[in-house]
């Protein structure tokens, strides 16, 4: 983002505030201070050749986007004309993106993500719920590391790879923030990591060496038969409740029930999808929570 480079040199002679400041008349610097939360992006930005801009044109995002649902970003060209572009095929000249930036607070500043366990409402009676119900994938394109460990007390859990099938995160707005939520058995929330990989990748459904730390398995706490995974793609949006179920779960008396839970969500976000993980899967086990394939690795 142009916001992060603004005294970098982008040439060998000029920072990027400098050419900026020729090309808006000195307004840029002032309108950053008006709007914290503005974001500008330079689409193609190795494409750009400094003494002679080659820049296709602007484009101005809404705050209402909604880039599962729709198919253009209203640009204005380079000459001035108003111009439609796809929203989610890049164009390939160069574009100035402004919006909102989904990373930062009010006051501008990058936000950082919490981790601290929330209560939500889970299935009723989860802890007599078998572990026979499973989103494991059994040869995940041979990306399979160590599977003969067993999950002990106080190991920890962590995402080793994974890759995303149907990313929506649309050019204008330069990467995806993927989500990985995990719940307890009961449907308390354990952490939400974050990562955040280069469209390109997940846009061609490349696998994403992560290594992610996701807890430190306490049977009391996550429960001793399973525990569930919640992919999504964040963006913005108001706070609201989302709620899941795994059908044909059986119960420990012999029984099938659907097995029910809520988190939340804001109303802009991706879902990509959800899994139940069983305890008793060895590590290196890989799991398809709809368009999230992902492997958990612990010692």
């Amino acid at each position: 983002m142009i916001k992060d480079y603004l005294y970098e040199k982008v040439d060998g002679r000029k920072t990027f505030i400098e050419y900026f400041n020729e090309l808006t008349q000195k307004r840029l610097l002032p309108a950053i201070k008006i709007e914290p939360k503005m974001q500008i992006g330079l689409h193609l930005i190795e494409k750009i050749d400094f003494d002679k801009p080659n820049i296709g044109g602007v484009v101005h995002l809404r705050n209402d986007i909604d880039e599962e649902k729709e198919e253009f970003f209203n640009a204005i060209s380079i000459a001035g004309l108003q111009v439609k572009l796809s929203v989610q095929k890049a164009p390939e000249v160069p574009y100035l993106v402004i919006g909102f930036n989904e990373r930062v607070n009010e006051d501008g500043t990058l936000k950082t993500f919490e981790f601290e366990s929330e209560v939500f409402s889970g299935a009723e009676s989860q802890n007599t719920l078998s572990s026979n119900k499973s989103n494991m994938v059994l040869n995940c394109d041979n990306q399979f590391v160590d599977t003969t460990t067993d999950l002990e007390e106080d190991e920890i859990i962590e995402v080793k790879q994974y890759r995303l099938l149907d990313m929506q995160e649309s050019w204008a707005y330069f990467g995806p923030e993927v989500r990985m939520r995990f719940l307890t058995q009961s449907g308390t929330k354990i952490v939400t990591p974050q990562h955040d990989p280069s469209r390109k990748r997940a846009k061609n459904e490349k696998w994403m060496e992560v290594n992610k730390t996701m807890f430190t398995y306490q049977p009391n706490a996550h429960g001793e038969q399973f525990y569930v995974a919640v992919w999504f793609e964040e963006d913005w949006g108001a706070e609201e409740d989302y709620t899941f179920s795994f059908n044909n779960v059986t119960m420990a008396d012999g029984t099938t029930v659907t097995a029910s839970f809520t988190t939340t969500k804001k109303n802009y976000d991706d879902i990509y999808g959800e899994a139940l993980i069983p305890i008793d899967d060895p590590s290196g086990t890989c799991y398809q929570a709809d368009d999230a394939v992902f492997i958990l690795q612990f010692p």
